[in-house]
């Protein structure tokens, strides 16, 4: 574990160790370079998951593209419908009006999310909870009025949060259940929902033969193999505010990379800057103009990695940093008595 500023030699031993591992099975530079000349690329753009979702695939052929991409597109489809929190008719919104000790079977997308989320709820030491929609929700009335929340706002919402109001059973004979043990949970499953649909599309993609792709869901940035002739996928990663230039280009391959902060979605109140994601150690959001961009083995944990980390902050995520399951984080922090970001990375 380091703290460090290059990131273009982690990206640079990536590639490299994986050079070794293609050259190690003997192939034979002639054959690499027929396969590079027989693959073409093809784009996929669309509105979808309340942003853009773009693909890019290398193929043989056009009728090898389509078919690859559209069956991805119906994978993402069926996997998407449970688990849409702005959709009132969704499996994940209907549970907020589940009463108390009533116990629900629960679709098998749904379940892997939430053992996910549990999972990513130890790693962050509490802080990565989908169990907090209401208190998100509340927050979410304030931004919009711009005034804080009363305390008794805050202290209901609080009282409907929280993993201990959960009772998930994923291995019972009937398949994966749920009840909640006060009525009123809202399970806010947004940030690791999009993680878990690119990971089966990106498998998808690969048992349709395409072994060069990428998936870009809003910022959710999933890559397999590189395009033919590169070592990597190039992925800038943003600045600190919209006007800036790209703080670095990353060349990846096989892995995920996912940022998260308060860019787009935050407010001023009382000369205090409150982001949306929410800090439920104490039922607030976290303050200050912040991002980080994290690259995993996978987007499920990228995505959760990304806001967890947001949260925990540089400090805090430095001492969790050996148990995440994250190859790079990199914070940008810009306090407000300094003319400049911070620029912090850690990286195995």
């Amino acid at each position: 574990m380091q703290m460090t500023r290059n990131v273009s030699d982690y990206c640079g031993r990536i590639v490299f160790s994986l050079s070794i591992i293609l050259t190690s099975h003997g192939i034979p530079s002639a054959l690499l370079l027929a396969q590079e000349r027989s693959q073409k690329r093809f784009e996929y753009s669309a509105p979808s998951m309340g942003s853009n979702l773009d693909i890019v695939v290398y193929a043989s052929s056009e009728e090898q593209a389509t078919q690859a991409i559209m069956t991805s597109l119906k994978k993402l489809e069926d996997l998407s419908a449970p688990l849409n929190n702005y959709d009132p008719t969704s499996e994940v919104s209907k549970l907020a009006s589940l009463p108390a000790n009533k116990r629900v079977k629960l679709s098998q997308p749904l379940s892997n999310v939430l053992i996910e989320s549990e999972r990513w709820l130890e790693l962050s030491n509490g802080r990565f909870d989908i169990t907090n929609g209401r208190l998100i929700a509340t927050w979410r009335s304030a931004r919009k009025r711009k005034s804080l929340p009363t305390e008794s706002e805050t202290t209901e919402a609080r009282s409907m949060s929280g993993w201990a109001n959960v009772d998930l059973r994923v291995d019972g004979d009937n398949g994966p259940s749920i009840a909640f043990r006060q009525s009123g949970i809202v399970l806010d499953v947004a940030g690791i929902a999009t993680g878990y649909l690119l990971d089966r599309m990106m498998e998808v993609l690969v048992a349709n033969g395409i072994q060069s792709a990428l998936i870009d869901a809003g910022g959710d940035v999933l890559v397999s193999d590189p395009p033919p002739g590169r070592t990597g996928w190039s992925i800038d990663v943003a600045g600190i505010s919209k006007k800036a230039p790209p703080l670095l280009r990353l060349s990846l391959r096989n892995c995920a990379v996912t940022t998260s902060g308060d860019l787009y979605q935050f407010v001023e109140i009382e000369g205090r800057r409150y982001s949306h994601l929410m800090d439920p150690t104490r039922g607030t959001p976290v303050e200050g103009r912040q991002s980080v961009t994290v690259i995993a083995k996978n987007a499920i944990d990228a995505d959760a990695g990304a806001t967890a980390l947001a949260i925990l902050g540089a400090d805090t995520s430095f001492h969790h940093w050996s148990s995440l399951p994250i190859d790079q984080a990199i914070f940008l922090t810009h306090p407000a008595d300094s003319e400049f970001p911070i620029y912090r990375s850690l990286s195995r």
